[in-house]
């Protein structure tokens, strides 16, 4: 039901026919047309049987075709109607409407022979005899036309006469009974009865009864349209009819009541606008019909087919194709232009997909939770979920369920969304998601929400299960708002690639500069496709036809009302249905029941006085209700778009429930059914104009009593022996500490505004709780403004929590600047330092997120100070090794199973030493490994006397790391295992990622097999996220990453997409780590892609070499700039540049010292530094250079024959290959030989299968080199096809084209 748009309704369409016959001549040929059996139209009609069909069958397929169906799907006419079926058959031959019968508000599918009442079968006849009639007429007109006619006033003398029966000229002569207009007839004789059956008049009236042609027709029960149309041409000059000009027009208007019989065969028995009613179909929303948005509608509509449909194609991943997955879509307009209108018409094809359709909408008074918007759309739609009991909704249940089932705890995220944690809640015990899990808080807690809410996220966005967000008014959004969208709901993996996020706003309020397009440019940036949609007003013919579909009039009937309408409302949707509401109201447009049209007063809607937008429109109706009516409507307005029903009802109660019914029935708010009922205003101009009703003076006063109100009932709530659920009463306390905070310059009683600095401190609480930070902060910090400094006195409590809470969550949300403002009363005014505790971690934290890794050890070491524990500034090697004697004194007789099972600590003070130490290591690690040193020592001493406590995990296994550093390998590996030993005791997940980086990432390659490391290097990964432990999940990344690439000899293509996942994290969590993980990602894409003709720069898909390095040496990111330059000593080598491998080895040599230990990583680059150096040194010519580089060789092997002694598994193989190059460097035949097949052997055995194609290709040099004998020869040959064989086998395609390339020149 899309609005006409081609048509210009005020003028001529088309010229006549050119054939030459004339008006009479057509009007026969068109009378004969109606009744021939061989007419056209004929071929389409219902009532022409088939050959083979009896008449019993053609009656049943009659009435399925009208809707004259019983319950089993068998038709039946109702008594009465067969007879008439074989009369019309014979007579008209004419086609079905079929739509009519459908959507007809008095569908007759219920009605059969039996059970039929004589007013039900008449309306039945009724209907199908104007269904009849309008073909009939469509008939005429068109053979008219063809016929060459033109003559109009002839054309609708013959439609009268097939229509009444006689001739007009006999009305003319016989009428003059009628005491109305044309606009309406005397329906005195409308209750005429013809005996006790005959409930409705006689179908014919003797013309003498009837006045004009259109009341006449009328009282035939013929369409109100049909009969204007006639009776238009029957008297063309009169300014109250439809002004034809050709007789294309006439079948136009003809043409378009058959193609929507819905519209315009209404009239007494069928009730449709009986008593008035505007059938708006509005472009507001309503998902009916939308006007002057075909080329809007296609493109949104290709968009949802191209993205959610994206993967139920097949089609390829972007990241492996070029191409992008990640589209937006930016839909603007003014408002009331139709934006929610034009979205809705995709939750039909997203249903059709089997996806959800999720949709949310900001609200100007909103902004105290700049995410609720995001959050509450899909609170919502696990709210219908829960009341949906069909099995995709189930299946989407399960699917929920399962995406956070062993995620840790979510109850974070099941408090957000309540009605999510309902679904939770139903799950069968084995896969509750709700697994026992040490609370975490502060950044780790906000990381955590995040990455179980993407969880969520990809629950709900599968390629068999996509899903389209729309979130509406993003001009009131904020920067918060839209950086989570970015971050968390654009797709930055295959694993949620069908999303598709619509973000609408009023272009009028958007600016250059406004938070929503700085953030559609990052996201651009970011790669993500930003397709832009605009909105513009309805011209006059989109205009003309939403009048006349609200009236089911024809266009050309309200032309002139259309065009006056827009010159009032310049086409603004919204605007065009207030407006006729407005005149409806006014009764400037009525409805005639006895003319069964609506009529208008052109002059007096042109003179109107108008309002200059639709906010006054709305006003001035709002004004005309009922006082109380209003009040609820202020009390709503303050409240924003949406508000909970526990709120409304407290407002009822105060206005009664009788003002709620009638803001219902205007249709200015709708309520919203759910688990969580709501009321939310028809538009956000509705609340507006509401909100306008509030004189500026008096609105600080109004939203001072709401909150009030709403304090109250909060008080009462929390006094109450059955407290209601942590998520209702937060609905209830943030809308009253936001609805006191908007009529705080008022309080000014003491004791009152600590009571609201009380409410405000639980809000604060409540908000942390949820890991709603920004808001958590705005709660604090209200509720501080409103105490003083004798409050540290009087409030001491309050006030600590107050300030300390709100300086966590500034520093959460990144304000910095903030937080040292915030903690500065504390740090003066706390009585003790177990208060002041975690004001000094807050600083603490602080300086190290800002980098300032010196200002964080110095505050580190003086907080520690205060604890008893002191340690040097710059400690020396003499202090390291006073401290591990000590240690090592205390360890003795101590097994590790001794250490696992001692007593939990209980000291407080301790445990929080503990914490510091845990927390002041962390920045040590990069900054001064002596002093890390230290720190490690002395807290294992503190677990050692003290107990065992969760933090002891992270000191052991670091411990194992020094140990590993300091030259005991195996009681390294033992303390690592103790420290994961101790996660497993305290079931600490917070700690886990930083536990997994050392253990696996430092310490255990020199123990067990790289293989085994990979993956749990993995899993650290994914256990740090669950909990929100970003940066060591980082760190954990990007080991992951280098150590897959370099060590695992796995698939290289699944390699490539994994690290490519992690890296777009990273750029979306604006992580530092992405710096030294994109290397890996280029240097894997160089070995994959065959068509890369460089492939030892590191310059491509995913990175720019010389960008990259530059701004790496100018920030000092040393450890950036080391693996650049070993990645592209690898790649050199590999690819046979030998001296560009040269040079990077000597470069990574001279970052070596400044660089901590590195575990297995660092073995890897001793490998192949000795190799480039054992190349180097058998290519040299000058005896000094040759020396130097030999001599790099041998140490580097003598380093590999330590770490081969300790994990033979990981080193034999490594060894054996630099063992055969030095051996051939020397001139050693046998020797290297011998090396060469132990090389190629262990690392087969070993399944490093990139090593066994280097050692392969490495041997097929020396074999091809040493000696000519045809058997070597050969032997060359077959090592050189083995290692282009393995290569190609793990996807290191570029790489098995260089051997094949060297292979032709052989």
């Amino acid at each position: 039901g899309k609005g006409k748009r081609g048509r210009n309704w005020s003028g001529s369409d088309a010229s006549s026919s050119g054939m030459s016959t004339s008006s009479h001549g057509a009007a026969t040929a068109a009378a004969a047309a109606a009744k021939s059996p061989d007419s056209s139209a004929a071929s389409t009609s219902p009532f022409v049987a088939s050959p083979l069909e009896t008449s019993q069958q053609q009656q049943q397929r009659i009435a399925q075709q009208y809707g004259f169906a019983d319950s089993n799907g068998n038709g039946t006419l109702p008594d009465g109607i067969d007879s008439s079926i074989h009369s019309q058959q014979q007579a008209y031959q004419l086609g079905p409407i079929q739509e009519f019968a459908a959507t007809t508000p008095n569908n007759p599918a219920h009605l059969s022979s039996s059970s039929s009442s004589p007013s039900s079968i008449y309306d039945a006849k009724k209907r199908l005899e104007q269904m009849t009639n309008l073909q009939r007429t469509l008939a005429l007109a068109s053979q008219f036309r063809r016929s060459g006619g033109t003559d109009l006033l002839m054309l609708g003398s013959i439609l009268f006469q097939n229509l009444a029966g006689f001739g007009h000229g006999e009305l003319n002569l016989k009428g003059g009974g009628s005491a109305e207009n044309s606009h309406g007839y005397n329906d005195a004789s409308a209750g005429a009865s013809g005996g006790e059956d005959d409930v409705r008049p006689q179908h014919r009236r003797h013309p003498q009864q009837q006045g004009d042609a259109y009341s006449f027709l009328l009282d035939q029960d013929l369409p109100p349209s049909l009969c204007d149309v006639v009776a238009s041409l029957l008297d063309p000059g009169a300014s109250d009819k439809i002004q034809y000009s050709a007789v294309v027009q006439v079948e136009q208007d003809i043409q378009l009541m058959v193609e929507t019989p819905g519209r315009y065969l209404s009239g007494n028995y069928f009730g449709d606008n009986v008593g008035g009613r505007l059938d708006l179909p509005t472009n507001m929303g309503d998902g009916k019909r939308l006007y002057g948005r075909d080329g809007q509608l296609s493109a949104l509509t290709q968009a949802v087919e191209r993205v959610l449909l994206r993967r139920q194609s097949g089609m390829a991943p972007a990241a492996l194709s070029g191409g992008t997955t990640r589209e937006i879509i930016a839909l603007s307009g003014y408002s009331g232009t139709g934006k929610t209108a034009l979205v809705d018409q995709m939750r039909r094809p997203v249903a059709s997909m089997g996806g959800s359709f999720v949709s949310g909408k900001f609200d100007e008074a909103g902004h105290v939770n700049p995410l609720s918007a995001i959050f509450a759309s899909f609170d919502e739609f696990c709210g219908d979920l829960l009341c949906n009991g069909s099995d995709s909704a189930t299946s989407l249940k399960v699917d929920i369920i399962s995406a956070l089932h062993g995620r840790g705890d979510v109850s974070s995220l099941a408090s957000t969304l309540p009605n999510l944690g309902a679904i939770l809640a139903s799950a069968p015990s084995t896969l509750s998601p709700n697994t026992p899990h040490n609370p975490v808080g502060g950044m780790e807690a906000l990381n955590r929400f995040i990455f179980h809410f993407r969880c969520f996220i990809r629950a709900l966005a599968t390629p068999n299960h996509p899903l389209l967000l729309v979130l509406d008014d993003c001009q009131w959004a904020d920067s918060a708002a839209l950086e989570f969208i970015t971050s968390t709901l654009l797709p930055s993996d295959d694993e949620m690639s069908s999303i598709l996020v619509v973000l609408a706003y009023r272009d009028n309020e958007v600016g250059m500069g406004h938070p929503l397009k700085v953030e559609l440019n990052k996201m651009s940036s970011l790669g993500v496709e930003v397709n832009s949609i605009e909105l513009q007003n309805l011209n006059r013919n989109e205009v003309t036809a939403f009048v006349a579909d609200s009236l089911h009039m024809l266009p050309r009937q309200v032309f002139s009302l259309a065009t006056s309408i827009l010159s009032k409302t310049d086409g603004n949707p919204l605007f065009v249905i207030q407006f006729m509401k407005s005149l409806m109201d006014e009764q400037i447009l009525q409805y005639s029941v006895s003319s069964r049209r609506w009529k208008w007063d052109l002059n007096t809607i042109q003179s109107k006085e108008l309002a200059e937008n639709v906010v006054g429109l709305m006003v001035k109706k709002m004004l005309s209700l009922d006082m109380k009516v209003q009040a609820l409507l202020k009390f709503l307005a303050c409240m924003g778009h949406r508000s909970d029903e526990r709120i409304v009802n407290l407002f009822v109660a105060v206005v009664g429930a009788e003002c709620l019914l009638v803001l219902v029935e205007e249709g200015l708010i709708t309520r919203v059914e759910g688990p969580s009922t709501s009321y939310k205003f028809a538009h956000d101009k509705v609340q507006q104009a509401a909100y306008s009703l509030i004189p500026h003076g008096d609105r600080t006063t109004t939203h001072l009593y709401i909150g009030r109100l709403l304090q109250d009932k909060v008080t009462q709530i929390l006094n109450a022996s059955t407290s209601a659920s942590d998520a209702e009463t937060n609905v209830i306390v943030f809308a009253a500490v936001d609805q006191l905070s908007r009529g705080a310059e008022l309080i000014t009683i003491r004791d009152k505004k600590v009571d609201f600095a009380r409410l405000c401190c639980i809000a604060g609480e409540r908000a942390l709780a949820i890991s709603a930070f920004s808001m958590a902060a705005i709660y604090l910090l209200q509720g501080s403004a409103m105490l003083d400094e004798t409050d540290w006195i009087m409030n001491y409590e309050l006030n600590l929590n107050l300030f300390t809470k709100c300086a966590h969550a500034q520093y959460v949300t990144g304000n910095y600047q903030g937080v040292q403002i915030t903690l500065d009363p504390v740090l003066k005014n706390g009585r003790t330092l177990q208060d002041k505790y975690d004001a000094y971690t807050i600083v603490l934290n602080t300086l190290g997120a800002q980098g300032k890794q010196k200002d964080t050890l110095s505050f580190g070491l003086d907080f520690l100070a205060n604890f008893g524990e002191n340690f040097p500034r710059d400690p020396q090697i003499e202090d390291v090794m006073t401290e591990f004697l000590s240690l090592k004194g205390a360890l003795a007789g101590k097994s590790t199973d001794d250490i696992k099972n001692a007593p939990a600590m209980e000291d407080k003070t301790k445990i929080a030493t503990m914490k510091l130490f845990v927390t002041i290591n962390r920045y040590a690690f990069q900054a001064n490994q002596n002093l890390m040193s230290l720190i490690i020592f002395r807290a294992a001493s503190i677990v050692l006397t003290g107990g065992v406590c969760h933090e002891a995990s992270v000191v052991f296994s670091s411990l194992g790391y020094i140990f590993l550093v300091f030259g005991n390998a195996s009681q390294g590996y033992e303390y690592a295992k103790l420290g994961l030993a101790l996660l497993d005791r305290f079931r600490n997940k917070e700690y886990c990622a930083r536990v997994y980086c050392v253990a696996y990432g430092l310490v255990f390659p020199s123990a067990e097999p790289f293989q085994a490391n990979i993956q749990k290097l993995k899993e650290g990964y994914e256990e740090g996220m669950q909990v929100g432990d970003v940066e060591w999940s980082m760190i954990l990344a990007d080991l992951y990453a280098r150590t897959a690439l370099l060590c695992g000899g796995g698939d290289l293509l699944p390699l490539a997409e994994d690290i490519r996942k992690l890296t777009r994290r990273m750029k979306e969590l604006s992580h530092h780590m992405q710096t030294m993980t994109l290397p890996c990602l280029q240097a894997a894409l160089n070995l994959i892609d065959p068509s890369v003709e460089r492939p030892n720069v590191l310059s491509g898909e995913a990175m720019d070499e010389d960008a990259l390095l530059n701004k790496a040496l100018e920030n000092q990111r040393l450890n950036v700039v080391a693996i650049v330059y070993f990645l592209k000593l690898w790649l050199s080598y590999l690819f046979g540049k030998h001296e560009d491998a040269a040079e990077m080895a000597q470069k990574c040599q001279r970052l070596r010292k400044s660089r901590p230990f590195r575990g297995g990583n660092e073995a890897i680059e001793t490998f192949y530094t000795g190799l480039v150096a054992a190349e180097t040194a058998r290519r040299e010519q000058q005896e000094d250079q040759r020396e130097f580089w030999r001599t790099i060789a041998a140490e580097s092997m003598q380093a590999m024959e330590n770490w081969a002694s300790l994990c033979p598994w990981n080193f034999s193989g490594k060894l054996s290959l630099m063992r055969a190059e030095i051996s051939f460097t020397d001139g050693n035949a046998s020797a290297a030989a011998e090396a060469y097949r132990a090389s190629v052997e262990l690392a087969k055995q070993h399944r490093f299968v990139h090593e066994e194609a280097l050692a392969n290709e490495r041997a097929g040099m020396f074999f091809s080199s040493s000696w000519g004998t045809s058997s070597d020869a050969d032997a060359a040959e077959r090592h050189y096809l083995r290692a282009q064989t393995l290569y190609a086998t793990i996807g290191a395609v570029r790489k098995a084209k260089d051997i094949e390339a060297a292979s032709m020149l052989r």
